[in-house]
């Protein structure tokens, strides 16, 4: 797993949602474990689930 920043101005639970139901990508809320700001990503799928995954998630935060 890991832990990856983002800066944008939303609480991690809302921004898990939103990639969730825009992009159907699966992400855990950094706040959960007290990191607002921050998303965990599975790293433990196969190759091409992570890389699509990730994909997605580049393109919903460029929006």
């Amino acid at each position: 797993m890991a832990f990856v920043r983002y800066n944008r101005d939303i609480n991690s639970s809302v921004l898990v949602d939103r990639v969730r139901e825009q992009k159907s990508v699966m992400l855990v809320p950094g706040d959960v474990y007290g990191l607002d700001g921050y998303v965990r990503i599975g790293i433990g799928a196969q190759k091409h689930h992570l890389e699509a995954g990730l994909a997605r998630l580049a393109d919903f935060m460029r929006a």
